[in-house]
């Protein structure tokens, strides 16, 4: 698995999905995204998630975001429901 979680640390639902990480031992990258200095609404990071927000997560080329999916998304990809 080639996950990517794009997020801030101090972001709540970016602390949700790397707790679900961690708890499930799901090996992934984490990218820091900067929201105090506007990563967040750059061109490159606005390419993956035109919505602009923290988490999103790149699964070997398929992207989502929102917190709420992204757990359900990994749950039921680790068959973890």
């Amino acid at each position: 698995m080639s996950l990517k979680v794009y997020g801030f640390p101090l972001s709540q639902p970016t602390s949700s999905v790397m707790i679900y990480l961690a708890l499930s031992k799901i090996k992934h990258e984490f990218v820091f995204v900067n929201l105090p200095a506007g990563e967040h609404k750059k061109e490159e990071y606005c390419k993956l998630n035109p919505n602009q927000a923290v988490p999103c997560i790149d699964d070997d080329g398929f992207v989502l975001s929102e917190a709420a999916a992204i757990l359900q998304y990994l749950a039921e990809k680790t068959n973890d429901t």
